[in-house]
């Protein structure tokens, strides 16, 4: 409170009065409120994926099923389709050009309603939502602090009669409506249905003001101001230290040359890996391609800025290898850190690898934890060009594109076999690694690969395990003195 409290004297050039400190302290990024200071940090920006002229496709991504819906319900929506994942959901909706609706608040005056959303009725909820030009989702935070941070965005000033105790108490789900003032009555009926009813807290007002008046007292805020704040306090939570994670590199126990009881423990750990992160496929309609969902947890390589760099540029490549095309990533972070402010690098890191493949970023969640966990959901629709994964034809040329040397550390062989470690990569070949694309585009144009095979998990040893499940075999050799790193090294992410 001790820097707001500074920011606000700058600002203002006087004092800051006690309700002002009130309704100006969701603004204030050294709470001491560790989960409050990650969900002002991770604020929810939507992405609509343009798939013709008609046709959107809206990506939510929250912690629970119940916030998804609700956010759905904010962006009136045709239908939705879920992926669910143990740190949340993932949300698919449909949306129509000419259903995007605007507020207008210069020209139109609006009645602003806020409700706490328990479990709700999505038809219901969808019923409602017909009379609201504007909603916006309440997670984890107070109306007021959601109302501060629509008007900024839609530079939108209001009149707030609403009691102090209906605006700053939190909600952990719950709606902003702004419902035109001709629609009043028609919402309100509507509405009655519902358990839990939205609330009357005022009205816009046409000039860029925002006021509440209550039994506190009177305070006029300018749009400007709160802009102010906001920009100030966000240039405050910049300058963290940034966030270094120490990784054990003292030399592995020695690892028994692989044998088949070995090789079938690995068998069995991939597979287990594989159920708990199963991709899946939509449908949307006739006129919208088939999507695919396909996560990426971080395992084995170190939560760090290279780590994250490899695990990210990795995943890119092996989707357009199974001949998908990615549309957006979204993503789920856990992390062990007090400040949020501290993940910017390893954030940038995978926003900079998504921009490099022009892949957009939905909205995603970071949360706090006791550990630090990272899983990227690409969502992907399917290439014309697909080429097989299994062995075709006796007698193929098996070539391994990239750098056939390695570390088992941190590869799930290690892990299998009881040895837990993370592999910290000194560097991240950026450009070679995204020029595998280009050369998997080259070979598919001249028609001289009949099965392409990523290496991911479980290394090379897994890879063939998998090429071979049309019933053909293989036969590999090395030159290396260390057969295990070639078979089942991850470090280094390759194809064959």
């Amino acid at each position: 409170m001790g820097d707001l409290k500074n920011h606000l004297h700058k600002l203002f050039g006087r004092e800051p009065s006690q309700m002002e400190l009130k309704a100006f302290s969701c603004f204030d990024t050294d709470t001491a409120d560790r989960k409050k200071r990650f969900r002002r940090y991770s604020e929810s920006r939507p992405l609509y994926l343009n798939i013709d002229d008609e046709h959107f496709i809206y990506i939510s991504h929250h912690t629970s099923r119940l916030r998804c819906k609700l956010d759905m319900a904010t962006r009136h929506l045709d239908s939705t389709l879920c992926y669910k994942h143990d740190g949340g959901s993932i949300m698919l909706g449909i949306a129509h050009a000419e259903k995007n609706r605007r507020m207008r608040s210069v020209e139109i005056p609006y009645r602003i309603f806020v409700q706490n959303a328990g479990n709700i009725d999505e038809n219901l909820l969808h019923a409602v939502s017909e009379f609201a030009d504007h909603m916006q989702l309440i997670r984890d935070e107070s109306p007021w602090e959601r109302l501060c941070r629509t008007c900024v965005t839609t530079n939108t000033g209001g009149h707030i009669t609403a009691s102090a105790q209906r605006l700053f108490i939190n909600y952990a789900n719950g709606l902003l409506y702004f419902v035109p003032d001709h629609l009043n009555l028609s919402f309100r009926k509507t509405a009655e249905a519902f358990e839990q009813q939205p609330h009357f807290i005022g009205k816009t007002v046409p000039y860029p003001i925002l006021s509440l008046d209550n039994e506190d007292g009177l305070l006029e805020i300018p749009i400007t101001t709160l802009r102010l704040l906001q920009e100030s306090m966000q240039k405050y939570m910049e300058n963290r230290t940034p966030y270094r994670e120490n990784i054990n590199n003292t030399p592995l126990p020695e690892i028994n040359a692989a044998s088949k009881k070995s090789m079938d423990k690995l068998v069995a750990y991939l597979k287990n890996e594989a159920e708990e992160n199963p991709s899946q496929t939509y449908t949307v309609s006739d006129k919208i391609p088939e999507l695919q969902i396909d996560p990426f947890p971080l395992k084995g390589l170190a939560f760090n800025e290279n780590g994250i760099e490899l695990h990210t540029l990795a995943a890119i490549v092996d989707l357009y290898a199974q001949g998908l095309i990615p549309l957006a990533l979204t993503y789920y972070m856990e992390s062990s850190v007090s400040v949020p402010r501290k993940l910017d690098q390893l954030l940038s890191s995978i926003n900079k690898n998504a921009k490099l493949f022009e892949i957009p970023i939905a909205n995603s969640c970071v949360v706090p934890g006791e550990r630090n966990r990272l899983k990227l959901f690409f969502i992907s629709k399917f290439s014309d060009q697909r080429i097989p994964q299994t062995f075709q034809d006796p007698g193929d040329f098996i070539c391994l594109l990239g750098d056939p040397s390695g570390t088992v550390r941190g590869s799930a062989y290690a892990d299998a076999t009881g040895i837990k470690s993370r592999y910290s990569p000194p560097g991240v070949m950026r450009g070679t690694i995204a020029a595998l694309i280009n050369v998997l585009d080259e070979c598919k144009n001249k028609g001289i690969l009949s099965s392409v095979n990523p290496i991911q998990r479980g290394g090379l040893f897994a890879a063939l395990y998998k090429a071979c499940g049309s019933g053909l075999g293989a036969a590999v050799y090395s030159e290396r003195k260390s057969p295990e790193s070639v078979l089942f090294s991850e470090s280094l992410r390759r194809h064959f």
